[in-house]
């Protein structure tokens, strides 16, 4: 693909994907003429857009109508809000959206973050193969229900609404591209708008313009200088979905409950405090079935905002708003959880199986509260270091709260109260018990975006604070004498920070590796003393510099050592492995595009799990030969992996685990049998040369439209096909993968 048609790719994949996930909100809130910074703008924006399109997850698959009706409705939408606008334009008003000089160094950021994420591609493994199976349902124009957006055949999806999925089949139609470049590319727009939604959380969190710039530009070079580290942290996300649930719904879902607790006098600023208040129950349903787990961290950090309102400790905050806004998010919480355990009963049955014994386990411990609450150490007792030595962000940000106290109490106290008690349930051994209870046995403790999200922010509103009063104290007159002396004991205070410091963090990170729980102490001690100060002096100690420029420059010079751990901090640090975004970039150059899928492929088939053996002539020829949504019989092995590239069914996956292959349970209850050392023997590809009546019988039964056989099974696959009377003729013979359609 030559720069030309890159080029009209991504304008197709961004427009659409703009039109979608954009212009909806952003068009509802010109007609509601309520006026926004721009970044608010964006954030409702995608709120409500999103809001939508879980909508139409609900809508489509209930009627059984096609992605083309979902766009039809969509473009309805826009057209009559489009019309509206064009005539309250007519007569006058202005855009809703504000913003300032200033700000035109964002719009460089947005560009260059979508440039950078077309270039450096996600990796496509066994995660983002499970939401490319169900974004070709959607994207093939096929009818939509319950039962067939699935990886296997008349099996309901693990999350029964897909917003996310729909939302990619409707871009990948729409834009003309196959679902899987369409999948990869999406990163173009996930990227820029996760910096968006990144900037107006720390706007909203800080006290003024320049506080928010120079704390987001910390965040940003820790994304520059570590991608590797942070896209598994979600600031520059993947394409599966639990990267947009960390990286864009949860930074969205916490900027609308900040709206919609604050304190507001004019009529203008109610109606979008109002207006925040309505979108966030059902912006967090969406976000439930994009990816519940971050949700739940996200409820965490809900409920320690909402004390924090509670308890006066911040005082822009409206404390009826803020408890009717927790109501609201516990209902849509509880009706999800119901009809999700009613509608989807395999999982159900699945987590309760694994449940039984803690509950169990839990009411042993109730009974000795001394072991329930300071027991043994848990599984999940090094949750806040995990992120050592790749990043120190929640290293440093610990202690920052401290720092970032003396301008934001009531942020301080929040994110205080997001961390700590979070970890302290993770440290429970009764904690950690009812956290698995309430989320999931299996990734329970898949919270590293979460922590090291928080830990960013404090650190990097943390070292504002300090520039901020470093800056403060240096430019204050109180004549020469005084001059003289904060100067030295400014030079005193700088050098030993420089020494003490280094020292100070080298030994914080060797000793919380060694001992995950020493971390947590002083997290506890730092929350406390930080709660102290925010209820004795709400308002900000350090008052503002004078020199927003020097702010910025200051904490940025700050925030090198902590970007760069190993060259300041040594320990424990100089084991970690990162890699720049310039390096990344050197490295996409040189690696294949998804566009380019012939070079493309032979990576894919390694990092997709199960590996695929299957050489890429015999892909081509699946995909030219076998239509849509048919049920593909092919080799354990790998048979779940292939269908997932040709819009297939798969029903024999190798062996049973998560949540995902439930529904095969039956199949290899039916049909597997235990072979010598317990090997499983699967229908088809074992080493009997006959046809048996259960092989018959699985054809029947599920349907089967083509058998793959590749070239182990390729001649017994064949004897036993001939047995059935004409009822299988071969499609193609291809590098000895022969193809059999089954029926007329």
């Amino acid at each position: 693909m030559n720069a030309l048609e890159s080029a009209a790719l991504a304008v197709r994949v961004l427009g659409v994907s703009v039109a979608l996930l954009l212009l909806p909100g952003v068009m509802l809130l010109q007609w509601l003429q309520l006026r926004l910074q721009w970044d608010r703008c964006v954030v409702l924006g995608f709120a409500l857009s999103y809001s939508w399109i879980f909508v139409l997850s609900i809508v489509i698959p209930l009627f059984e109508l096609n992605v083309d009706v979902a766009a039809g409705l969509t473009l309805v939408l826009l057209a009559v809000l489009g019309s509206a606008l064009a005539r309250d334009l007519r007569r006058g008003q202005k855009l809703v959206w504000c913003s300032e000089r200033s700000d035109v160094w964002l719009i460089l950021v947005i560009v260059l973050a979508a440039f950078a994420a077309w270039m450096i591609e996600p990796p496509f493994t066994g995660e983002e193969a499970l939401d490319l199976a169900s974004i070709s349902r959607f994207a093939d124009g096929g009818p939509i229900s319950f039962d067939n957006t699935s990886l296997l055949p008349d099996a309901r999806a693990v999350y029964v609404f897909q917003p996310y999925q729909l939302a990619l089949g409707l871009i990948a139609r729409w834009s003309w591209t196959e679902p899987i470049v369409a999948l990869i590319k999406f990163r173009a727009f996930l990227a820029p708008l996760a910096l968006v939604l990144l900037y107006s959380l720390i706007r909203s969190l800080t006290l003024t313009r320049i506080e928010a710039s120079s704390a987001f530009l910390v965040a940003l070079l820790f994304v520059v200088f570590d991608m590797n580290t942070w896209e598994w942290n979600s600031l520059f996300p993947f394409v599966r979905r639990g990267g947009v649930g960390a990286g864009i719904c949860v930074p969205a879902m916490l900027v609308l409950c900040l709206i919609a607790t604050r304190r507001v006098h004019d009529p203008d600023a109610h109606r979008v405090r109002r207006l925040a208040l309505l979108t966030a129950p059902v912006m967090l349903l969406a976000s439930l079935a994009t990816h519940p787990l971050e949700m739940f961290t996200l409820l965490c950090f809900l409920v320690g905002m909402t004390c924090t309102i509670l308890a006066g400790l911040d005082r822009t905050g409206a404390r009826r708003q803020a408890v009717l806004l927790m109501l609201l998010l516990s209902a849509a919480t509880g009706a999800y959880a119901f009809v999700q355990a009613r509608f989807v009963p395999y999982v159900a049955e699945y987590e309760r199986h694994q449940k039984v014994p803690l509950r169990a386990e839990l009411i042993e411990l109730v009974q000795q509260p001394t072991t329930a609450i300071a027991g043994g150490p848990t599984d999940a007792r090094e949750i806040l270091s995990r992120t050592v030595p790749a990043t120190s962000a929640l290293i440093g940000g610990i202690p920052a709260l401290a720092l970032a106290v003396l301008r934001a109490p009531a942020t301080a106290a929040m994110l205080a109260l997001g961390i700590v008690p979070l970890a302290l349930l993770y440290a429970s051994p009764a904690g950690y018990i009812v956290i698995e209870l309430l989320t999931s046995v299996e990734t329970a403790r898949d919270v590293n975006a979460y922590f090291s999200l928080l830990g960013l922010l404090a650190l990097a509103i943390g070292l504002t604070a300090l520039a901020q009063a470093g800056l403060h104290a240096a430019t204050t007159r109180h004549g020469v004498g005084r001059l003289v002396a904060t100067s030295a004991a400014g030079s005193f205070v700088v050098w030993a920070v420089w020494i003490w410091g280094r020292n100070g963090v080298r030994t914080l990170a060797s000793r919380t590796t060694m001992q995950p729980e020493f971390l947590l102490l002083v997290a506890v001690i730092v929350a406390a003393v930080v709660l102290v100060i925010a209820a004795l002096r709400p308002r900000p100690i350090v008052p503002p510099a004078p020199l927003p420029w020097a702010t910025s420059l200051a904490t940025l010079c700050l925030a090198v050592p902590f970007v760069i751990p190993e060259w300041r901090f040594g320990g424990v640090f100089t084991k970690r492995e990162a890699e720049s975004i310039f390096h990344r970039f050197d490295h996409a150059r040189a690696s294949p595009s998804v566009v380019d899928w012939g070079s493309y492929y032979e990576g894919l088939k390694q990092s997709i799990a199960p590996p695929l053996p299957v050489p890429r002539a015999v892909i081509d020829a699946l995909q030219k030969h076998i239509p849509p949504r048919q049920v593909v019989l092919a080799d354990p092995r790998y048979s779940c992996a292939l269908v997932v590239l040709i819009d297939a069914y798969c029903i024999n996956p190798d062996s049973i685990y998560g949540h995902y292959f439930q529904p095969a349970a039956r199949y290899h209850t039916e049909y597997v049998t235990a072979g010598a050392g317990d090997v499983p023997i699967h229908p088809f590809f074992n080493a009997t040369t006959s046809l048996t009546s259960a092989e018959t019988r699985l054809l029947e039964e599920y349907r089967v439209s083509y058998v793959l056989a590749d070239p182990v099974y390729a001649e017994a696959i064949a004897g036993k096909l001939s047995e059935m009377a004409g009822e299988a003729s071969l499609e193609f013979d291809v590098d000895g993968y022969q193809l059999y359609r089954i029926g007329s």
